[in-house]
């Protein structure tokens, strides 16, 4: 899962956050009290054991895997 921010100070930032299915487009906006970075860790963490409770994320993740999302925050250029 890559992490597109416009600088490395957006990570210990909260907010609303993007990510992106690469092969198709789709993708899941989600928002965060934690940092960023916490943030896209526990994503990470649930989707490598298979546990994410988004069906739809954890799928697009078995399927592409690691390399097939980004995770952004929206309105910015990635």
């Amino acid at each position: 899962m890559k992490i597109i921010l416009q600088n490395d100070e957006d990570l210990y930032k909260i907010g609303i956050y993007k990510i992106t299915n690469l092969v198709n487009n789709k993708f899941y906006i989600g928002s965060t009290k934690d940092s960023f970075l916490m943030r896209f860790k526990n994503h990470k963490k649930q989707l490598k054991s298979n546990r994410h409770l988004n069906s739809h994320l954890q799928s697009a993740y078995n399927k592409y895997g690691d390399d097939g999302l980004k995770n952004h925050k929206p309105g910015r250029r990635s």
